[in-house]
């Protein structure tokens, strides 16, 4: 527990920093980033500086999967994205919740599976 909180911290101090100053056409840099947070991206992925990811270690980028200006990847849990596969502008991909039927309101969360070729708008 107390790891994920230092790995997730580690990442909004330092990793979101260097992400987001990289200008727009800077792909493989912000890949590497990605990558050195433990995400599984491969080299000829497509993500946007403005993009906000929660955890890159919760995220799957295959061949040419795009992450475009502005969207918010919140990945509590794994978020797997095919390859060809585009989330547009503003896409808000979510895989936590909470139980409404608990008092306590425990978070749920459940992994998101995108096939290849899809776009999300």
């Amino acid at each position: 527990m107390k790891s994920n909180i230092l790995y997730l911290l580690i990442w909004r101090i330092i990793g979101k920093l260097f992400f987001r100053i990289t200008p727009s056409y800077f792909f493989k840099i912000r890949v590497l980033i990605l990558k050195l947070f433990g995400a599984k991206i491969s080299w000829d992925s497509i993500v946007y500086p403005s993009c906000d990811i929660y955890s890159p270690r919760n995220l799957i980028l295959k061949s040419k999967a795009c992450l475009s200006y502005k969207t918010i990847i919140y990945n509590v849990a794994l978020i797997s994205i095919g390859e060809n596969s585009c989330i547009s502008q503003f896409t808000f991909l979510c895989t936590a919740s909470h139980d409404i039927n608990d008092k306590f309101m425990k978070l749920k969360k459940s992994p998101i599976f995108i096939g290849d070729n899809v776009w999300i708008g």
